[in-house]
């Protein structure tokens, strides 16, 4: 094996390591999302391409939901209220409201370091690797 079959492979490893990592976190995002009517979650999407993951949640209030807000007036629209007066649109003054953090919490779960341990992401770049270079040894001084 030449340096660059071995420079591709050790690559192609990596770019493994991280779909399945990718898809692992939105899987487990999938699992935390707030769930009210179930809009956030049904908007959540995965995109992958040759050398990146994109988790996305494409509802409006995605967002607010996954970030927090910092309060102040905020803009209403109109609706109609369950006994039937409709109600224009006005501001309100909305109170700080904290961050969820489901798509973050779920990413971090996978590729932040865990007390000492190998993290998901660190393992599977270590399992394909030992897949694309059968017959050696790979360790990891992690």
């Amino acid at each position: 094996m030449n340096k660059q079959q071995v420079k591709n492979l050790i690559k192609s490893s990596i770019i493994e390591a991280m779909t399945e990592s990718g898809r692992s976190s939105f899987n487990q995002s999938q699992v935390v999302v707030p769930v009210k009517t179930g809009n956030l979650k049904r908007s959540g999407n995965i995109t992958e391409s040759n050398d990146s993951v994109i988790i996305e949640y494409k509802a409006e209030y995605s967002s607010e939901v996954e970030r927090g807000t910092k309060g102040g007036l905020v803009n209403v629209k109109a609706y109609r209220r369950k006994d039937g007066v409709f109600v224009r649109p006005h501001k309100m003054n909305q109170k700080p409201r904290q961050g969820r953090h489901y798509i973050e919490n779920s990413l971090n779960l996978f590729f932040k370091d865990r007390l000492g341990m190998k993290t998901f992401f660190q393992q599977n770049v270590l399992n394909n690797l030992k897949k694309n270079f059968p017959g050696k040894k790979i360790t990891s001084n992690y």
